[in-house]
């Protein structure tokens, strides 16, 4: 379900929570359904911010680059990343 495109921004990405939360193994494969909502410009803003912060957490690529030392300075990094990659859409205020 979470990868049918068909199904709205949101049923995919609670399906893709839900995947990762009951599954570990899938942690990936919750991530990159999470990097499609988030780049996908006809998302609102604050579905595409919280599949962005989903991605930071199941990713192996961010939890790994991120320690738990670094979680502020991680965070504004990850921030500064998602808002980079979102494209802006026309009404879009931020």
């Amino acid at each position: 379900m979470a990868a049918d495109v068909a199904l709205g921004p949101v049923a995919r990405l609670r399906c893709a929570e839900t995947l990762a939360h009951v599954h570990r193994d899938y942690r990936e494969t919750a991530a990159i359904i999470a990097r499609n909502v988030m780049t996908d410009a006809f998302v609102p803003q604050h579905i595409r911010c919280r599949a962005a912060r989903n991605l930071a957490r199941w990713s192996e690529l961010c939890r790994r680059r991120l320690g738990p030392s670094q979680k502020m300075a991680g965070a504004r990094e990850v921030r500064r990343v998602v808002r980079a990659a979102v494209p802006v859409v026309a009404g879009d205020h931020r």
